[in-house]
Protein backbone atom coordinates (compact mmCIF):
# COMPACT_ATOMS: atom_id res chain seq x y z
CA UNK A 1 0.00 0.00 0.00
CA UNK A 2 1.53 3.32 -0.97
CA UNK A 3 2.23 5.90 1.67
CA UNK A 4 -0.45 8.57 1.72
CA UNK A 5 0.53 12.10 2.54
CA UNK A 6 -1.19 13.78 5.43
CA UNK A 7 -2.98 16.56 3.66
CA UNK A 8 -5.68 18.55 5.32
CA UNK A 9 -8.05 21.26 4.39
CA UNK A 10 -6.74 24.54 5.77
CA UNK A 11 -10.23 26.06 5.90
CA UNK A 12 -11.47 23.21 8.10
CA UNK A 13 -8.58 23.65 10.49
CA UNK A 14 -9.16 27.39 10.71
CA UNK A 15 -12.88 26.87 11.35
CA UNK A 16 -12.09 24.46 14.18
CA UNK A 17 -9.43 26.78 15.50
CA UNK A 18 -11.93 29.58 15.87
CA UNK A 19 -14.53 27.57 17.76
CA UNK A 20 -17.26 29.47 19.48
CA UNK A 21 -15.59 31.19 22.42
CA UNK A 22 -18.93 31.83 24.09
CA UNK A 23 -19.43 28.08 24.43
CA UNK A 24 -15.98 27.73 25.97
CA UNK A 25 -16.58 30.56 28.41
CA UNK A 26 -20.01 29.24 29.38
CA UNK A 27 -18.63 25.73 29.92
CA UNK A 28 -15.76 27.08 32.01
CA UNK A 29 -18.15 29.16 34.11
CA UNK A 30 -20.30 26.08 34.74
CA UNK A 31 -17.21 24.06 35.64
CA UNK A 32 -16.02 26.71 38.10
CA UNK A 33 -19.46 26.93 39.66
CA UNK A 34 -19.67 23.16 40.13
CA UNK A 35 -16.19 23.00 41.65
CA UNK A 36 -16.99 25.90 43.99
CA UNK A 37 -20.17 24.25 45.24
CA UNK A 38 -18.51 20.84 45.57
CA UNK A 39 -15.77 22.33 47.75
CA UNK A 40 -18.27 24.32 49.83
CA UNK A 41 -20.55 21.34 50.38
CA UNK A 42 -17.59 19.19 51.40
CA UNK A 43 -16.42 21.87 53.82
CA UNK A 44 -19.94 22.33 55.22
CA UNK A 45 -20.33 18.58 55.62
CA UNK A 46 -17.11 18.32 57.64
CA UNK A 47 -18.16 21.23 59.88
CA UNK A 48 -21.63 19.73 60.34
CA UNK A 49 -20.22 16.34 61.28
CA UNK A 50 -17.88 17.99 63.81
CA UNK A 51 -20.77 19.94 65.35
CA UNK A 52 -22.94 16.83 65.40
CA UNK A 53 -20.29 14.81 67.23
CA UNK A 54 -19.41 17.59 69.69
CA UNK A 55 -22.98 18.18 70.83
CA UNK A 56 -23.73 14.84 72.48
CA UNK A 57 -23.51 13.00 69.14
CA UNK A 58 -26.61 14.80 67.92
CA UNK A 59 -27.52 14.07 64.31
CA UNK A 60 -30.09 16.84 64.41
CA UNK A 61 -27.53 19.48 65.41
CA UNK A 62 -25.27 18.45 62.53
CA UNK A 63 -28.15 18.47 60.07
CA UNK A 64 -29.34 21.89 61.20
CA UNK A 65 -25.79 23.23 60.94
CA UNK A 66 -25.46 21.87 57.41
CA UNK A 67 -28.79 23.33 56.30
CA UNK A 68 -27.98 26.68 57.90
CA UNK A 69 -24.58 26.84 56.18
CA UNK A 70 -26.12 26.01 52.79
CA UNK A 71 -28.79 28.69 53.20
CA UNK A 72 -26.21 31.26 54.30
CA UNK A 73 -23.94 30.45 51.38
CA UNK A 74 -26.78 30.89 48.88
CA UNK A 75 -27.71 34.28 50.31
CA UNK A 76 -24.09 35.47 50.33
CA UNK A 77 -23.02 34.07 46.95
Amino acid sequence: MPHQSLEYDVDKVRSCDSMDNQDHERTYAIFLSLVKWAVLIGFFLIISMAVGFMIAKSFLAGLLTFITLIILSKTVA
